[in-house]
């Protein structure tokens, strides 16, 4: 089985990678408009502290599939922290006032984590962080529910965060991790929910727009009546029949 685990690492690696790198288009879009409102600062933040805390227990511990993806991660969000800064509408784009809020912090937190936490709490912090950043979607199941709206809770997204669960679950088992497990696992259900709720949401949605199109249409009966009152003047009788 030891024979799989660079394969899983890489396959695993780069689905992470993609999967982090899906807030591109956000930024793509932000840049275009000139203004970081539509992306909130707390989906960099979270995944950099997230990151930080699996890094340093990588290291603690030395399985490079735990500290190479995340150091990736972390360096990641942090490059796409820094490019959401700089397109903050009042300007205030000083890398001082960056360092000092986002930089400064989040470098002594790795170098803290590191030096002063022990393995097994950072394990344990780690999970709890992935616990966290899994339930964060569910706030847009709940709106795409109210909606009716499929696209509120992006499937391919969903797709790939169960693909990469999936394999970080395997990779945890065949080395007997647990804290690699427990949230992969918890993750690929979480993801399988999702899928689910999206298909049910498009059938619902399919349902709608079939009741509405099969519904009686209105009737624009102003050329009836116009028949009709013609047909009153000419002596004809009131109840003419149109086909």
């Amino acid at each position: 089985m030891d024979s799989v685990l660079p394969v899983l690492n890489a396959i695993g690696t780069a689905s992470t990678v993609l999967m982090w790198g899906s807030v591109v288009p956000m930024l793509r879009t932000a840049y275009k408009l000139g203004d970081n409102s539509a992306v909130p600062e707390k989906i960099f933040l979270a995944t950099c502290i997230n990151c930080s805390l699996w890094l340093s227990y990588g290291f603690k511990v030395w399985e490079p599939a735990i500290y190479i993806v995340n150091t990736i991660g972390f360096c990641m969000d942090f490059s796409f922290l820094a490019f959401w800064h700089h397109l903050n509408p009042e300007k205030t784009r000083g890398w001082d006032r960056f360092f000092f809020r986002y930089g400064l912090p989040l470098v002594a937190l790795v170098v803290f984590e590191f030096a002063a936490i022990s393995a097994t709490v950072l394990a344990w912090l780690a999970v709890i962080a992935c616990l966290v950043m899994y339930s964060s979607p569910l706030q847009n199941m709940l709106k795409a529910l109210k909606t009716v709206d499929p696209t509120l809770v992006p499937l391919s997204t969903c797709i790939m965060a169960a693909s990469t669960s999936f394999i970080w679950a395997v990779y945890g088992a065949i080395i007997d991790n647990m804290f690699m497990c427990v949230p992969s696992v918890l993750g690929l259900a979480l993801a399988v929910t999702q899928i689910s709720f999206v298909f049910y949401l498009r059938r619902k949605a399919a349902a709608a727009n079939l009741s509405v199109d099969t519904s009686p249409s209105k009737v624009d009966v102003s050329k009836y009546s116009k028949i009709e009152n013609q047909t009153l003047i000419n002596g004809g009788p009131s109840s003419s029949s149109v086909v």
